[in-house]
């Protein structure tokens, strides 16, 4: 048999296992010292590395702006999540009169006027879809749109206008498809090549949002958008030089552009150099105190100052404002775990959960929480989720080994002590904590055996040599306790 099929070695010897998995009444004992913090720590995330949204065409009559998505790079870095509003389209091409235009109700009853006389007029059914669009009746506009082009009666006007009315609603692929359209009839259409941009990043086709992009910066070179969208999509193609240009070009157009300024300070970041990050965030800090990334910049510093106020304000503001919110919620749930406000670090995890059900991370800390507040049940199934995607994964095994010991499962705790052996963890806290239940059942000999395991693989450990004192002092071995207990005395550096 090989190596890797032994069973790693457990410190228990068996008359200790049959004891252990016994039925053998309680008896009460002396309270031994205190056991130290938790066997396992809160784990935070990261700072998240988010880039910046494209910007994604939309109509203007649309009150609520286009999505936003978010990235994560291959490798986090220390960087921030921004948001950036989306530029407006041009409005609907109407083929009627400007003064109709600023009355699309009237206008409106003007169209029906006509086509009740003449039902199938094309012109009138176009002025028609032109008015509901404006109104925002898009369903209408839409069915009258698509009669027109069954019967040929294509324009550019009329192919125009669907791209702005799908791009307000998100349809993304029937705006594609209208601008291909559009570009058989008019190859310098920058309308549709901005809507074949948008279509591109919303799909992730960073290649393709790469070309049209390069294609409108050329066509208009003080275009914003276009200069924006291209640094996007070259960032994701990992082109960090050119990136950089392209962002460039953007804040020469848009010099207070906080989306602009942020995505730079990612790709400087990315390129290892950190005093052009530091300066173009100190710019974004200029520009707008409560961006994304300054909050989370100061969030982060506030912790490592040990600020936990200032930096839970930070995090507050973050998720008020929407930013980043699975990382933030989880980094503001670890604090409130850290000064032991429980339930609301298990909102905060559940939140993070929320937006990501199977980050390992906010699952991790969730059970913790669970833990803490009493609910093993609903510890264990939460840890075990965690075991489930990540069976390697050694703070899950050692929490649900501390839940399991605690509940006296030792069946269930020998076996995960057993899988982190195997993983060459030290198991000090486990034979600790376990020779604390053997203290607190009487059983003494079997305690004084688990202390001195904990001592063999954390000799420094004070409360594990005050324990074994006491324990081998009920023993009736009198010498071995005071040595014991002189050394727990003394500094940890003499021992």
């Amino acid at each position: 048999m090989s190596k890797s099929d032994e069973k790693a070695p457990l410190f228990i010897d068996e008359s200790l296992l049959e004891s252990l998995l016994g039925n053998r009444p309680e008896t009460p004992a002396e309270s031994p010292a205190p056991p130290p913090a938790p066997v396992t720590a809160v784990k935070v995330a990261p700072v998240p590395v988010e880039e910046p949204a494209p910007q994604i065409i939309k109509s203007e009559a649309a009150e609520a702006s286009a999505p936003e998505y978010e990235h994560e790079p291959e490798a986090p870095v220390a960087a921030v999540p921004i948001q950036v509003v989306n530029p407006a389209a041009p409005e609907p091409a109407a083929a009627v009169c400007e003064a109709g235009c600023k009355d699309p109700e009237g206008t409106l009853r003007a169209f029906e006027a006509l086509l009740a006389e003449t039902p199938e007029d094309p012109r009138a059914m176009f002025g028609k879809a032109v008015m509901l669009q404006l109104l925002e009746r898009d369903e209408e506009a839409l069915d009258i749109y698509e009669r027109l082009l069954a019967k040929s009666m294509e324009s550019q006007a009329l192919l125009a206008n669907m791209i702005s009315l799908s791009a307000r609603r998100g349809e993304w692929e029937q705006a594609e498809v209208c601008a291909q359209r559009l570009l058989d009839l008019d190859p310098d259409s920058t309308q549709a090549i901005e809507a074949l941009t948008s279509a591109a990043l919303v799909r992730q086709d960073w290649q393709a949002a790469s070309e049209y992009a390069a294609e409108l910066t050329r066509k208009n070179p003080d275009s914003f958008e276009a200069w924006f969208n291209l640094g996007v999509a070259r960032q994701h193609l990992k082109l960090l030089v050119e990136a950089i240009k392209a962002f460039e070009e953007a804040i020469r157009l848009r010099p207070d552009s906080v989306g602009a300024h942020t995505a730079m300070t990612l790709l400087y970041e990315a390129g290892k150099e950190p005093e052009r990050a530091a300066a173009e965030l100190s710019r974004v800090a200029e520009l707008d105190p409560l961006a994304p990334a300054v909050l989370w910049r100061d969030a982060v510093a506030a912790e490592d100052r040990r600020e936990i106020p200032r930096a839970e304000e930070c995090f507050q503001k973050l998720l008020a404002a929407e930013a980043g919110e699975s990382q933030a919620w989880l980094r503001y749930g670890c604090l409130r775990f850290n000064r032991a406000d429980f339930k609301g670090a298990r909102e905060c995890f559940e939140r993070a959960l929320a937006a990501d059900p199977d980050w390992v991370d906010a699952q991790l800390n969730y059970g913790l929480s669970c833990w803490k507040l009493g609910d093993s049940d609903a510890a264990i199934s939460a840890l075990g989720k965690v075991l489930a995607r990540e069976p390697a994964a050694v703070d899950g095994l050692r929490a649900l080994a501390a839940i399991h010991l605690e509940r006296r499962d030792y069946r269930e705790a020998l076996e995960l002590q057993s899988r982190l052996a195997k993983l060459g963890q030290p198991i000090w806290a486990f034979s600790y904590n376990l020779g604390l239940l053997h203290q607190h059942a009487g059983e003494i000999e079997a305690a004084a055996q688990c202390y001195q395991k904990a001592l063999q693989d954390k000799p420094d450990f004070t409360d594990a040599l005050v324990n074994l004192g006491q324990a081998l002092k009920g023993l009736g071995r009198e010498e071995e306790a005071r040595f014991c207990l002189e050394e727990a005395a003394k500094p940890a550096g003499a021992r």
